[in-house]
């Protein structure tokens, strides 16, 4: 029998087989994404308040370092009796106080605050956005839920949180916020002017400030003044900053009155965090006030 019909319509199949698969259009490259410019955020970190942790004249230890310098910190450290480093300041000593307890880690092996700290590092070195604090004690991420759980890991006052938390939570113009809806999280700036600005109207914050109480000539006498002085909702004292080693020298700020250790008067500036779009010229402008400031004092409302 002929099968040579056979053969030519295999011939022919393989043929049409090889055409087709010469026609048929090859899948696009995946395209390689284009890596992540982390330059700027990575400047700010080095540039910011986080850039330079280690302090002589705080006694730079491992059981500070737990905030100051995770990678360092050793949980075996413990706090001395005073005087030492976490009790007590001594500037003006000849040599740092440091309690036996806490031993230095010199300056060369402080490793400070690095991306690893708030985020998950890959292989690559690139940090996720997700927000997770670094266990030095365990060596593991813990995920946090926002930027101000994540700050609370080093900037508490006690246990339960931090008093410029409680502070935003009671007061009426930021009671939603957390720690990076004002400050930069990454440099740790912060500045009003940001939100609020002479251009923007549709607020009653800039309403109440623009339009009022710095309306028509107040700006001119109230350049030295921290917005958080008018606007404190909190009660803090409000006086110009002339004290050796405050921060805002020459502004006036925000007072806080406290006791260390429940019986020692302590006096520093500290910035409200609890604030108000209305604010009370008379808490300065009174009558007999040791700045000498005009008691009377008109808005543009009246």
């Amino acid at each position: 029998m002929d099968y040579s019909w056979l053969h030519t319509k295999q011939l022919l199949i393989c043929a049409t087989a090889v055409l087709l698969a010469g026609c048929t259009t090859a899948p696009a490259p995946t395209p390689t994404p284009t890596p992540r410019d982390d330059s700027a955020i990575r400047q700010a970190l080095v540039t910011g308040v986080h850039a330079d942790t280690y302090s002589l004249e705080t006694g730079p230890n491992t059981y500070c370092a737990v905030c100051k310098s995770p990678a360092n910190w050793d949980p075996q450290a413990v706090i001395d009796d005073p005087p030492n480093c976490v009790s007590c300041k001594f500037a003006s000593d000849a040599n740092m106080r440091v309690a036996v307890g806490n031993p230095v880690v010199p300056e060369n092996q402080w490793e400070g605050i690095r991306c690893y700290n708030c985020h998950p590092v890959g292989e690559d070195n690139v940090a996720e956005e997700a927000l997770a604090w670094w266990d030095a004690e365990t060596d593991t991420h813990v995920f946090q839920e926002n930027s101000t759980m994540l700050c609370e890991q080093c900037h508490r006052d006690s246990p339960a949180g931090t008093t410029r938390q409680r502070e935003l939570a009671d007061s009426t113009a930021h009671a939603s916020a957390t720690c990076t809806t004002c400050h930069d999280p990454h440099d740790g700036t912060a500045d009003c002017s940001d939100c609020h600005h002479a251009e923007d109207t549709e607020t009653d914050f800039v309403n109440a400030c623009w339009a009022q109480y710095l309306a028509p000539d107040a700006p001119a006498h109230h350049t030295d003044l921290l917005c958080q002085t008018c606007h404190d909702a909190g009660g803090l004292e409000l006086r110009p900053v002339q004290d050796p080693g405050e921060p805002y020298p020459g502004q006036w700020a925000t007072w806080r009155n406290t006791l260390i250790a429940g019986s020692i008067p302590s006096n520093h500036v500290w910035v409200s965090h609890n604030l108000s779009a209305e604010v009370d010229c008379s808490r300065c402008h009174y009558d007999g006030n040791p700045w000498e400031l005009a008691a009377d004092v008109g808005t543009a409302s009246e």
